[in-house]
């Protein structure tokens, strides 16, 4: 009989905190712990930070008094498993040094973590969630990968029209390919560097963002299979052909004033349980769910700007 394990020496052991590092978004849509499953957020308009106020006062005058607005949001977190089964029989004909149940574990995970960066992708990736004035689409001469195109100019250009200046850039990896190697871009950056033409090369994310003024370039590279179990697997990319320049703060969750294009709402931690179901194999069978309870949350559209079909 085949068993659904093969003897793997250099196998690491499964982690509460498991981590893809292939995936971005827990850095696009960071976690923030609440409280409850029901949580309360606060929505501000930036605008109020903007105005400009008289602050002179005489000597026995009064300040002029400020009081910040905001909208008191109301939100619940969504529940996230999944569950999977080691037959007692698997464990007793399991090699040594090979523990079925944190295989099991291990990509319980992986699959859960998955599905995250497609939601996060799909929130990132929507023009739903900018206001309408942030959203730019691109078509034909326009396009990233068309040699009419000025990719420099226009991400320069998108930078600057949302109030709160985005600090951060997201990419498709199909659409960072086609990015990184624009003769615009590579001049720009390679031609400051040795004071002649340089047309040719590709440049890196550190290189792209010294030249924008942003923290930080994110590139979304995951895969997910779109078809269903059974079925010849196709494995487009999760993060499409768009771009989102987002303004990200640490400070920028929830309740603070600071406003953060998006993040993720976060009850408890990741967690596994295990339970054993009698009635399944022979000898029975232990029960594993990998869980957690988030909801992501664009909590600040005006604070973002999205380049929508970059590339055709």
């Amino acid at each position: 009989m085949t068993r659904p394990y093969v003897l793997d020496t250099k196998r690491l052991p499964i982690a509460i905190g498991y981590k893809n590092e292939g995936y971005i978004a827990d850095l696009v849509m960071p976690y923030f712990p609440v409280d409850a499953e029901q949580f309360d957020w606060n929505l501000y308009s930036p605008e109020q930070y903007y105005e400009i106020r008289d602050t002179r006062i005489s000597r026995t005058g009064v300040a002029d008094m400020i009081e910040f607005a905001s909208t008191v949001q109301t939100s619940r977190v969504f529940d996230e498993a999944l569950d999977g089964m080691v037959p007692v029989t698997d464990r007793e004909y399991a090699p040594a040094g090979i523990d079925p149940a944190s295989r099991l574990v291990e990509g319980l995970t992986e699959l859960l973590v998955l599905r995250r960066e497609q939601r996060v992708a799909q929130t990132v990736f929507n023009a739903a969630n900018y206001e309408a004035a942030n959203v730019l689409t691109l078509s034909g001469g326009d396009q990233f990968n068309a040699s009419t195109s000025d990719p420099l100019k226009v991400m320069m250009e998108s930078l600057d029209i949302p109030l709160v200046r985005p600090n951060t850039i997201v990419f498709g990896q199909q659409t960072w390919t086609t990015v990184r190697r624009n003769p615009i871009i590579v001049e720009a950056i390679r031609g400051a560097v040795s004071g002649n033409a340089a047309s040719q090369g590709v440049i890196n994310t550190g290189d792209l963002a010294n030249l924008l003024g942003v923290q930080n370039v994110y590139v979304g590279m995951a895969r997910g299979n779109a078809n269903n179990p059974g079925q010849a697997p196709s494995l487009p990319r999760l993060w499409g052909k768009s771009i989102a320049l987002l303004h990200l703060s640490a400070l920028g969750a929830g309740q603070s004033v600071m406003p953060t294009w998006g993040w993720t709402a976060r009850y408890s931690t990741r967690f596994v349980r295990t339970w054993f179901e009698e009635e399944k194999g022979i000898k029975g069978s232990d029960v594993y769910r990998v869980g957690e309870q988030v909801r992501e949350i664009v909590s600040a559209p005006g604070a973002g700007f999205y380049i929508q079909n970059a590339i055709a």
